[in-house]
């Protein structure tokens, strides 16, 4: 390597057209300490928040992190790196892999599993390994036995040489930095092997002005290693290591650092592009804290270089913890969020979709909404519409609970919601929420329970119940099962509470279930359909004591295996012909209709076809009484199927009426056939008696 020269006119240009640039400010809640390239897009690694993806494809950032459930232990990233085909992310508490389109995440924990041999300070790997460096020591992870080994590599003499913090492999040649001097490893040998690893330190030519070498990143080319050191200087050691930036040419080491006119000794990250290094300058305040001081740009030719920082970037900022360079883009990851030139490169809208809304109307035309706050949102974007399919109208509310004046009485309005902010709309809530706009206050509340993610699920069934109960005569609110205790909304306002289960058996959270108690001991009408409500209470849940007590059931069969129902001629249902539901041919497939005995005075009111409701119990049951303690008489109506799978819209509109009469609202009974019922019933004596092998009975 040549000697450091004065600035070449050549690398002026080149930093001159570099901070001409125009630059956009993105992400600028995070502070971003990786940039990875991948086929798609990129992904970004933040100190403290995870990792971000950009999809090229769909336009849109993607989080991961410990507060969406993907990061499960800690979202504290040190280093990121896509290898073996997968992204990698050392984190204070193991290692993260997932695909490079953010799926198949896992966990993976260094042996012997504690934490401080978990503490993943950086990686980096060749053909055959990973290579692992942590604060207890050095790992490899073997790509063809997809295992973790521990591997000694310190010396007896230099206990901080047993705390590696930086590597840079190569199928050859691997660079090990730990907190005291650089190893140099030999693959062609194995590193149990002493003679495999060279030392390099303070007594090899790395003249630092400190005490030890405290390697923080590794950079090897054709030319050499460039070796990044640290700056930590606690108060009680000040020269514990005053760092700079060294350049090996296999022989000799030369020294970059403030007696050499850098403006700081610190070197967060070292990588090359277009025949330059790019470093990363920072110097600490107290130990903990740092400052960033610009970014060096040295030109390998002949080694001459020049800081971009504040004074003459227009990125406006010295804190650079990240750098990716091609012909046509450049992104600069700070600790106040990316700076990019890529003009296509999107800022960050709101990247999760609010879990849950209400919609309650207030009576004369006005309805109050109440949306789940989303992160990065400024305001909230309705979509609106008259028939759930063309929802090309759109309204903007600044806050997550607002009244909506604008609407037409006497209509029914489907509604979906997304989080917004200056740089666009986020993903929509999932649930389709529908309302009536009356003159009064509703009696009717629809809980929108159908959350999982089932072929079929078009989360908008509100639509579905709803358009039945206007056909009656009567309006309705609606809202998500998440914000029921969230909301200002009381349940217990509500003459009657159509609970859509769909085929979820995670409806029944002890949340939900305490809600269902207090409104039918304060003496409220509950119509509860889907199937899998078993499951969700006696078999995942185990409350047998709820679902006796409450849903007036016991189980019999948590999967009847059967799409077709017969009425009973005594219950509220008798003169409606016999139903079926779906397989999953019309709207979703019934997947484990439930099948349980009525208890404690409730009565069946449905059947399942040609079976036996001793062995398969019933399909609906109807109860009139009191619940708990509580001397409130409430009704219950518990259908083990979803009303909306129901095939045949007519026949959907008369089992709705019929529960709306069974409520006591006044309604108009459509498709259900005058049938006679008998006054009484005679058995006659069996003949003969006694009978082998039959015998019969009028």
């Amino acid at each position: 390597m040549k000697k450091l020269n004065c600035i070449l006119i050549l690398l002026l240009l080149c930093v001159l057209t570099l901070s001409a640039q125009s630059w956009d400010q993105i992400l600028s809640d995070y502070a971003i300490i990786d940039i990875e390239p991948y086929s798609g897009g990129y992904w970004l690694a933040t100190q403290s928040n995870g990792a971000l993806r950009y999809d090229s494809q769909t336009d849109q950032w993607y989080r991961y992190n410990k507060s969406n459930g993907i990061m499960t232990q800690n979202d504290n990233i040190n280093d990121m790196k896509i290898m073996g085909g997968k992204v990698w992310f050392a984190t204070n508490y193991g290692i993260y892999t997932c695909s490079t389109n953010g799926s198949n995440w896992q966990h993976k924990l260094l042996p012997p599993g504690d934490y401080f041999s978990n503490w993943v300070r950086a990686f980096d790997a060749n053909n055959e390994y990973v290579f692992i460096a942590g604060f207890t020591g050095l790992y490899t992870y073997s790509f063809q036995s997809s295992t973790f080994t521990a591997h000694d590599i310190s010396l007896p003499e230099n206990y901080q040489t047993s705390y590696t913090n930086s590597i840079f492999a190569t199928d050859s040649v691997v660079w090990i930095g730990t907190d005291d001097g650089v190893f140099r490893y030999d693959t062609s040998k194995p590193l149990s092997d002493e003679t495999s690893r060279v030392y390099y330190s303070k007594s090899s030519g790395i003249n630092t002005n400190s005490d030890i070498v405290m390697c923080r990143s590794l950079y090897a080319n054709n030319e050499g290693l460039f070796l990044g050191l640290d700056e930590y200087t606690p108060a009680t050691n000040p020269s514990y290591c005053l760092g700079g930036l060294f350049s090996f040419d296999g022989t000799n080491w030369t020294k970059h650092d403030q007696s050499t006119g850098l403006p700081a000794d610190g070197i967060h990250f070292i990588q090359e592009y277009n025949n330059k290094i790019y470093a990363g300058l920072f110097h600490y305040i107290d130990g903990v804290n740092f400052n960033g001081a610009g970014m060096l740009v040295m030109d390998l030719q002949d080694m001459s270089w020049q800081v971009l920082d504040a004074s003459n970037w227009h990125i406006g900022n010295d804190a650079v913890r990240s750098y990716f360079c091609t012909e046509t883009d450049t992104l600069v990851g700070t600790d106040v969020g990316l700076f990019t030139n890529l003009g296509s490169l999107p800022d960050l809208k709101p990247y999760d979709m609010p879990e849950w809304f209400s919609l309650s109307s207030l009576g004369d035309g006005e309805v109050e909404i109440h949306i789940d706050q989303v992160h990065l949102a400024d305001t909230y974007e309705l979509y609106i519409s008259q028939d759930g399919l063309n929802f090309s109208d759109t309204l903007e509310i600044s806050a997550t609970r607002d009244t909506i004046s604008s609407l037409t009485l006497d209509k029914m309005y489907y509604v979906m919601v997304a989080g917004k902010n200056e740089f666009g709309s986020g993903p929509k809530c999932k649930d389709i929420l529908t309302v009536w706009i009356g003159a009064e206050k509703n009696d009717i509340l629809l809980i929108q329970g159908f959350d999982k993610d089932e072929i079929g699920n078009s989360y908008d069934f509100c639509g579905t119940h709803g358009k039945h109960i206007v056909n009656a005569g009567y309006g309705f609110d609606a809202i998500s099962d998440e914000v029921l205790t969230e909301t200002t909304i009381d349940i217990n306002d509500y003459d009657m509470i159509d609970w859509i289960c769909g085929v979820d058996r995670d409806n029944m959270s002890p949340e939900n279930k305490q809600l269902i108690i207090d409104y039918l001991e304060a003496g409220g009408n509950l119509f509860i359909s889907g199937s899998q409500i078993i499951d969700g209470v006696t078999g995942v849940n185990t409350d047998a004591e709820f679902y006796n007590g409450y849903l007036k059931a016991s189980w019999k069969k948590s999967d009847t295996g059967i799409y077709a129902v017969n009425s009973v001629v005594s219950g509220i249902f008798n003169g409606i012909e016999d139903l079926e539901f779906d397989d999953g041919t019309y709207t979703y497939d019934v997947a484990r209709p439930d099948g349980f005995k009525p208890l404690d005075g409730a009565e069946s009111c449905m059947l399942y076809a040609a079976k036996d409701s001793a062995s398969y119990g019933s399909a609906a049951l109807q109860y009139t009484g009191t619940f708990g303690a509580s001397v409130n008489e409430a009704k219950l109506i518990y259908m083990g199927f979803p009303l909306e799978c129901i095939i045949s819209d007519s026949l959907q509109d008369a089992v709705i009426r019929c529960i709306l009469d069974y409520f006591e609202f006044n309604v108009t009974l459509t498709g259900v056939k005058e049938i006679d019922i008998p006054n009484n019933m005679t058995l006659e004596q069996n003949y003969p008696n006694p009978f082998n092998p039959q015998t019969a009975i009028s």
